[in-house]
């Protein structure tokens, strides 16, 4: 099924000015869309669905990034603070 900006950027949890915003970017960044003869862009709902799933498995990914680089700062600030006190 197909939906409009707004329809779209409501289930995505956005305001519509952001999801345009997202695909005049270039490359657009968000959900792919068609246009209208007229020009109103339309999405596919399973696009949104598949777009939904890659965003989340990328924050998952960053996620999992910044707390290993949190584990590692927490890792060298006490190996710093182990090794000044057996200094």
């Amino acid at each position: 099924m197909k939906l409009t900006l707004a329809q779209a950027a409501d289930k995505i949890g956005v305001h519509p000015m952001t999801l345009k915003g997202w695909d005049l970017q270039d490359p657009p960044i968000g959900p792919p869309c068609t246009r209208t003869a007229g020009g109103h862009r339309r999405y596919d709902e399973q696009d949104i669905r598949d777009w939904q799933l890659a965003t989340a498995q990328l924050q998952h990914r960053v996620n999992e990034a910044v707390e290993d680089q949190a584990m590692a700062a927490h890792g060298a600030v006490r190996q710093r603070v182990v090794s000044g006190i057996e200094a």
